[in-house]
């Protein structure tokens, strides 16, 4: 609640500045692109068990759990020093990982203000889980994955405990509402950043970071088995994987696609998904929607693999995409909720990761509240899979994106950083962190 008034205090002098804010922004994107940086590491760093708790709140962010869970380990082991203590919030995949898991945040991950609001029982009791997790174990960091709406409250009980708070996926302050870096600056010892430009933004606001660059290049799947591009047949559509993304964007997606579909390339349509939960909503929305679409779930990489062109919800998965060379068409709708007044906070020069890290429109996106320009963004998508000349385009833009984003490693990366803040030293013992 207290976030939210600090929020709305900030809307006014945001307005005022907010032409100066974007332009800065704007300038950080475009600039040379910050190398990913690897940590010092005495050796051993401790003789005893460090004990770190890893928080992940969704799906996409226990993947980068599990990644980092697996580096600290293996880089204490090279170091010669005690396997470390890992506690963690997350789901059965992180626990696989060796984390003792204390709750699973992203058994009710919304993106949606009102649904948040029903689970309030549900988070407090995870805060206190954290709370005795700190004084029980001494812990030694607090390292949240992402999901700063629920991470940076913990990080402050952590860090008031006496835990150094270290963030791995450092939040997109920079494109929405910025004034948030004010809290984030007091309650986050380190933000590990992982796209190109950001640094420089996070530094221009005094917070303290390494940047290990983007996690989802260790997990990203070899090409060599799929087939040719030139022999892919379908338009995949990406709806997001969350309730409220689909219910706003996938009906919409899916009348575009039906006006469109005699003008495109493709010859069948897919839907793709992570998980079935979302099944039988997808299943209702196609049969209002009169589409002939087959929807495949689990296999993402199998799912790209016969894309010739995607139609895509922007986030993370635009990544997955880029990295098939898929030419893409990205859009954002908001029908409902809160986020029907968010639009004008934007300030980045583009919401697409894609767009960000090439400097670039390399995918068209569209972001707009209720029906927006269905015919320009019908005319788009046709291009976009019909134009030899605008495909060439897009995988030159690909290429271009890759090129800036500095190489596979991110997790061992992150996992040296941790290690470097948390390594014993004369100050600390000092402040009474004993070694």
């Amino acid at each position: 609640m207290w976030g939210l008034l600090r929020g709305l205090a900030s809307l006014p002098a945001f307005w005022i500045e907010e032409q100066g804010i974007k332009q800065q922004v704007r300038d950080d994107v475009l600039a040379a692109p910050a190398a990913p940086q690897t940590c010092p590491v005495s050796n051993p760093p401790l003789h005893r068990p460090l004990k770190i708790f890893i928080a992940c709140a969704e799906p996409s962010g226990e993947i980068h759990a599990c990644s980092l869970a697996r580096a600290l380990q293996d880089e204490l082991r090279e170091l010669g020093a005690p396997a470390p203590e890992l506690f963690g919030f997350g789901g059965p995949a992180l626990a696989g990982a060796g984390v003792t898991l204390l709750g699973n945040p992203g058994a009710r991950a919304t993106m949606d203000a009102g649904e948040a609001a029903k689970g309030i029982g549900f988070y407090s009791e995870l805060m206190e889980r954290l709370a005795r997790c700190c004084d029980e174990h001494s812990l030694d960091a607090f390292v949240p994955i992402d999901s700063p709406a629920l991470h940076v409250p913990m990080a402050s009980l952590a860090k008031a405990r006496g835990v150094a708070t270290i963030h791995f996926v450092a939040p997109q302050y920079w494109a929405w509402a910025p004034w948030r870096v004010g809290r984030y600056k007091r309650v986050m010892d380190l933000a590990l950043t992982i796209l190109p430009f950001e640094p420089r933004w996070y530094r221009r606001h005094g917070v303290t970071t390494s940047h290990v660059g983007h996690p989802i290049l260790d997990t990203l799947g070899p090409l060599k088995d799929l087939p040719a591009q030139d022999s892919r047949t379908a338009l995949v559509i990406l709806p997001g994987s969350r309730a409220g993304e689909i219910e706003d964007n996938l009906g919409w997606m899916l009348a575009r696609v039906r006006e469109q579909l005699p003008r495109l390339e493709c010859t069948e349509v897919l839907i793709c998904q992570s998980s079935p939960r979302h099944r039988e909503r997808i299943e209702s929305i196609l049969q209002s929607e009169n589409v002939e679409a087959q929807l495949m779930v689990g296999d993402l990489h199998a799912c790209l693999g016969r894309a010739r062109t995607a139609f895509a919800v922007s986030g993370t998965v635009l990544m997955e995409v880029m990295h098939h060379r898929i030419p893409a068409l990205v859009v954002y709708r908001v029908d409902h909720g809160w986020k029907k007044r968010a639009f004008w906070l934007l300030t980045s020069p583009w919401f697409g990761k894609p767009n960000l890290v090439a400097g670039e429109e390399v995918f068209p996106e569209f972001g707009f509240v209720g029906q927006g320009d269905p015919e320009k963004v019908g005319a788009e998508l046709v291009a976009l899979d019909a134009d030899p000349t605008r495909r060439e385009a897009v995988s030159r833009g690909i290429q271009r994106a890759f090129s800036r984003l500095g190489g596979s490693g991110a997790a061992k990366r992150a996992a040296r950083a941790i290690l470097h803040e948390v390594a014993p030293s004369e100050s600390k013992s000092e402040n009474g962190k004993s070694p």
